[in-house]
């Protein structure tokens, strides 16, 4: 694989010339115009009236976090002006939003009083009036933060969020499981790092795991909608942004950090990570650096069932980071570097699979640079600009100790982002350009060719908001071109040559509020998908994947489309929501059981990918009652349902109806969760997929934080699987020989400091 130096080295000295000389990319005259804002405040226990410390308070839209003092107080300094959604999240506590506007060169004051779970929330008072400054609207579906995530911390990032309504898990084995919504995953569920592809490739095949430690993660969001298209063409399914706050975007006055230890008698092990934010400004004369770390250790065993040990499922993972920022009143630079090695194994023991499994080890060397520039013109608010560069490697070994398959891949991204202010009919927006350079190569048993891979997207998001309507919207243009190191015919394949591909990709969305208490809204998205080069060229043995994989090189794009319909309701004690959707693809890419072993590999099932039309359609809901003080009944339920377009045939791998149904108590310090979730039959299945029965489990958490020493100590206590009842997950591939994991008792112990 060659790597494209000279563009990375062009990159990097841009970078290091805004860094050294800003003069040089900010002239007197448009610094002169990007003054700053402060946002101040106190934050206060509702009954008591007490202050309260440790406090997560979020600018989303900047994605700018910082934690109250013990105090109770809380400073955002060289905030650029605009309007934003002020975001504080404690355990114990529900979440407060709140809308401000920041003017150049003031400092607005808002204080917040902070409500017991069980509570209803009036509206918070702000201190302060300022002209309106438009700035886009950040509206997740779904948003792990603080004590929730806490709680539903897993080992990998699908069982982390594999609670929210709608999502599934897609896996070989715990380690590389990968979150399912609506029926989609891979490439039509993004998973990103910080708003950035993480250059694995986990969403090509079911044995890759998600280059994303959970232990160090702040928050995690799932988007769905227009806004989805900031990020790519394909996402029918959504977004799901696991933030860590890898490069420091506001300048802290502090140190601050945390701490986490969690551990599991199911796997007999554990996780360990820590993060640490510092302010170099005290050290430098006051220059506006800072620099931040985390890293983590995880070490488990194999997985305990209800029927046994089952092997090869042990896992070890190392991640770390490091980043400087320069902070500056007119914009943001930080550089970051970070590394994660992971070794895990996939199970084996049935028709298909080896009687040993399969060993893999994965490492990613991550590069990410990011600057932003303040302008606040009437139609220009900010612009951003970020460069990634990620070296991955896959190799997967036979119990022999021999290498199976072995992937590389080496990927540039370069990304422009301009934020809009108002203009025409629009209140503010974003247009960006992204670009994207991959080489990719295989090694060991694969006849799939090294290749070369360029794309080039244009987007526009925008957004109106009226009296009791909200609007937004999205188009975006995508080219893409593969070219393999090499053209030749194969049997299996077809003639290998270059492609190329450009399509279009639109979303709309609008939103009313029918009542104070009622929201509806309908969402439409037409999605594009290019063919990647293992669904173009793959040709050969998959060890891990225990499949032998057949591409099609004459396969034309993907082209998606999306309808929903939703319901929000808030009323007293009451809060639900419910939607329905359908999506249809006229070519929906997937690899396809022939229910024959392949001639090359007689102990290898033949996976042929091909494009047919596909519909899916399917429901979800959620709905909290507060039925005493201190007290919540919670449950959830989702359904889709997958078929081959003109034909009485169902799409594989498609989740049965699930969901769960709770009841929480919160008081103070303390809160208690008994939780049921469970699954009906899937019988609705594809050909040469075995049904699956239904299955129930019940789990009990306790919670309990306490501000000790001028830190926030919070630990979690929980019993999964109380019953220790076995049951098999329909998404995974080897159920067959691997029931879930059986009872587990969980302690995660996280400190903030």
């Amino acid at each position: 694989m060659k790597r494209r130096t000279k563009l990375q080295l062009v990159l990097l000295a841009f970078f290091a010339l805004l860094t050294v000389t800003p003069g040089v990319a900010v002239s007197a005259e448009v610094a002169s115009m990007t003054g700053t804002a402060a946002l101040v405040g106190e934050i206060h226990e509702e009954v008591s009236r007490q202050p309260l410390g440790f406090v997560h308070l979020m600018l989303i839209e900047l994605g700018y976090t910082i934690s109250s003092h013990p105090d109770g107080s809380y400073h955002f300094f060289r905030v650029p002006p605009g309007e934003y959604t002020l975001r504080a999240t404690r355990i114990g506590y529900r979440d407060q939003f709140q809308r401000v506007v920041l003017a150049a060169g003031d400092t607005l004051q808002v204080d917040l009083i902070l409500h017991h779970k069980a509570m209803s929330l009036p509206d918070v008072e702000v201190k302060g009036e300022r002209e309106r400054i438009e700035t886009v609207r950040h509206a997740p579906v779904s948003d792990l933060v603080g004590g929730r995530l806490q709680r539903n911390l897993g080992t990998t990032i699908a069982e982390t969020v594999g609670r929210e309504p709608g999502i599934a898990q897609r896996s070989m084995g715990p380690a590389p499981a990968r979150p399912v919504l609506r029926g989609l995953s891979g490439d039509r569920l993004l998973i990103l790092e910080d708003g950035q592809r993480t250059g694995d490739l986990s969403g090509g095949s079911s044995d890759h795991a998600v280059a994303i430690e959970p232990v160090t993660a702040s928050q995690i969001e799932v988007l769905r909608g227009p806004e989805t298209l900031l990020y790519g063409p394909g996402v029918l399914g959504g977004v799901v942004d696991v933030k860590r706050g890898e490069i420091v975007r506001n300048e802290p006055h502090r140190i601050f950090g945390s701490a986490l230890l969690e551990g599991g008698t199911v796997h007999q092990g554990g996780a360990g990570g820590a993060s640490l934010t510092l302010p170099l400004s005290p050290l430098l004369g006051g220059a506006p650096f800072a620099v931040r770390m985390d890293a983590s250790l995880r070490k488990t065993g194999d997985i305990r069932t209800p029927s046994g040990q089952l092997g090869n499922t042990a896992l070890q993972t190392r991640n770390g980071s490091g980043s400087l920022s320069f902070l500056p009143k007119w914009g943001v630079i930080g550089v970051a570097g970070a590394a994660y090695d992971s070794e895990y194994g996939i199970p084996g023991g049935f028709v298909g699979g080896h009687p040993n499994g399969v060993d893999i080890e994965m490492q990613r060397n991550r590069l990410d640079v990011n600057s932003a520039l303040y302008i606040d013109w009437v139609r220009l608010k900010r612009l951003e600009l970020d460069y990634s560069f990620s070296s991955y490697q896959h190799t997967e070994y036979e119990s022999s100790g021999s290498v199976g398959m072995r992937f590389g891949v080496l990927t540039d991204h370069l990304d422009l982002k301009l934020h809009l202010g108002r203009h025409a009919f629009f209140e503010s927006g974003v247009f960006g350009i992204s670009g994207d350079w991959r080489n990719y190569a295989t090694s060991g048993l694969s006849f799939t060719p090294d290749a070369r891979e360029s794309s080039l997207g244009a987007f526009l998001y925008q957004q109106r908001e009226f009296n009791a309507f909200h609007f937004d919207m999205a188009v975006r243009y995508d080219l893409r071109t593969i070219q393999p190191e090499s053209e030749r015919s194969s049997v299996f394949v077809g003639r290998i040559r270059e492609r190329s591909f450009s399509g279009f990709s639109g979303a709309l969305r609008g939103e009313t509020h029918v009542s104070r208490t009622l929201t509806a809204g309908v969402s439409l998205m037409k999605s594009y998908r290019s063919p990647t080069i293992e669904e173009l060229f793959s040709e050969g043995p998959h060890l891990a994947a225990y499949s032998y994989e057949v591409g099609d090189a004459d396969l034309g794009s993907e082209d998606g489309y999306g309808t929903e319909i939703y319901l929000k309701k808030e009323y007293g004690r009451f809060r639900g929501h419910t939607a329905l959707f359908l999506n249809q693809f006229d070519s929906y890419l997937y690899p396809r059981n022939t229910g024959r072993f392949s001639p090359r590999r007689a102990d290898l099932y033949e996976y042929r990918y091909v494009g047919v039309g596909v519909q899916m359609t399917g429901a979800e809901g959620s709905v909290e009652v507060d039925v005493a003080d201190h007290f919540t009944l919670k449950g959830s339920a989702s359904f889709v349902k997958g078929q081959l377009t003109g034909k009485d045939e169902y799409l594989p791998m498609i989740p049965p109806l699930h969901g769960g149904v709770g009841l929480s108590w919160h008081c103070c310090v303390w809160s208690l969760d008994l939780d049921m979730m469970g699954a009906w039959p899937q019988r609705s299945v594809g050909e040469f997929e075995e049904p699956t029965a239904g299955w129930a489990r019940v789990d009990v958490t306790a919670h309990y934080q306490k501000v000790h020493g001028g830190m926030l100590h919070s630990i979690v206590i929980g019993i999964e699987n109380l019953l220790d009842s076995e049951y098999r997950q329909h998404l995974s591939r080897i159920k067959s020989v691997m029931p879930e994991p059986g009872r587990n008792l969980k302690v995660v112990y996280k400190v903030y400091f």
